[in-house]
């Protein structure tokens, strides 16, 4: 099923312009995932992977698409709610998405601290127990989820947000993110 799903996802994104010919994608066990590996020897400077601006999942490009561009139009959002809001929405609508090869071959589930229920990741976790850096991190993830669950329901003029869905669309974008300067959105 693994193998299906990135097999998929490597066809549409070939289909699509991207170059993948010196790559091979490889499944390298349930703790690590998918790997990218060289077929041969890259030289210094050499492009080994190309892949399309337009599969590139971008606050940008996200901002461009009508559907989008009506909500932040109406509520400015920075990058990171945009993408997080692209992918809560995007998931709930998969089967017209044209990324639907893409969030398939995402996972369905985190095992981190935050990924617990939100509201009760104190009960879930002794916050007493954890060194003091540990309980700050999950202190600071804990005020960013919050922070983005708000710009959520107020861009989508909907307090009643599905929070399982919205933490796992908060994962997606915090574990994937490749920082890639964005033009200012109107």
């Amino acid at each position: 099923m693994k193998e299906s799903t990135i097999n998929s996802l490597l066809e549409w994104a070939k289909k699509e312009g991207a170059m993948l010919d010196m790559i091979d994608v490889r499944y390298c066990g349930e703790d690590r995932g998918f790997g990218v590996f060289a077929r041969r020897m890259i030289r210094v400077h050499e492009v080994f992977l190309r892949i399309p601006k337009h599969l590139m999942i971008t606050a940008g490009l996200v901002a461009e698409m009508p559907a989008y561009k009506e909500i932040l139009e109406r509520h400015r959002l920075e990058a990171f709610p945009i993408l997080v809001l692209f992918f809560y929405l995007e998931a709930k609508n998969l089967q017209n998405s044209f990324f639907k090869p893409y969030f398939m071959s995402l996972p369905k589930s985190f095992d981190t601290p935050l990924a617990y229920n939100n509201s009760t990741v104190e009960e879930n976790i002794k916050m007493d127990q954890l060194p003091n850096r540990a309980k700050e991190l999950l202190i600071k993830q804990q005020n960013e989820f919050t922070y983005i669950r708000e710009q959520l329901s107020r861009a989508l003029d909907n307090t009643n947000l599905d929070m399982d869905h919205l933490n796992w669309a908060w994962h997606v974008v915090n574990t994937r993110c490749v920082y890639s300067e964005n033009p200012e959105h109107p």
